[in-house]
């Protein structure tokens, strides 16, 4: 597939990765304006502070998370809210209750690197009901984020690890991060993508650089 990609890289890439998006919404059940697809889910991290982050903005972070997530918010401006880990897993309740007035993304690993561990499917729905009721009082929602970038793994390892595509159909402020980096081997491409509620992924889509996604990559 790269190979014959690779004779078409005098054009431009589709600048939305119409085709991929596509795919990636067959597969998973949803229609193609609750999908985006970026340089790696890095990109996407960043993407998610650029739109929804401003200096007087934070973010919940648990510590020994994914750096990432802290490094979009210092690049808007933006506070950190580090709550600590229960037995190195992500503390669900804590970082709900860490959540303030000006917190505008909450960002869980799921499974964590480096811990390796994963909140469970009754811990997360916990934290998405509470997220909802602060939302009923505010103008701007708050996000979950739930960054899946090694769900292959393990979808077919825990019983109990969530199904958040089907929980995006009653919470409508849980983004989903995936990637190809991890069980595909294809770190080197680039490509991750997210699901979301359509308005939400048409406000990334505003910010989101054009041709964000090689040829090869899509």
């Amino acid at each position: 597939a790269i190979r014959k990609a690779g004779e078409k890289l005098f054009l431009y890439p589709d600048g939305a990765s119409t085709t991929l998006r596509m795919a990636l919404a067959r597969k998973a059940g949803v229609s193609p304006d609750r999908v985006i697809v970026g340089a790696g889910s890095d990109e996407l991290i960043e993407i998610l502070g650029k739109t929804f982050l401003n200096p007087a903005d934070s973010i919940v972070v648990s510590d020994h998370a994914f750096i990432r997530y802290r490094m979009a918010a210092q690049l808007m401006g933006a506070g950190v809210i580090t709550v600590p880990m229960r037995h190195y897993t992500h503390d669900l309740p804590a970082m709900a209750a860490a959540i303030r007035k000006n917190t505008k993304l909450v960002f869980i690993a799921n499974p964590n690197n480096p811990t390796g561990t994963y909140n469970t499917q009754a811990e997360l729905l916990g934290l998405l009901r509470h997220v909802s009721l602060i939302n009923r009082r505010r103008s701007h929602p708050v996000l979950v984020v739930v960054d899946e970038a090694y769900y292959e793994f393990a979808k077919a390892l825990a019983r109990d690890y969530p199904g958040t595509l089907g929980l995006q159909k009653e919470f409508r402020h849980l983004v989903i991060l995936r990637t190809y980096s991890k069980a595909h081997a294809l770190a080197g491409l680039r490509v991750g993508y997210a699901f979301a509620d359509a308005e939400i992924i048409g406000a990334l889509d505003k910010v989101r650089p054009p041709f964000n996604v090689s040829v090869l990559g899509q």
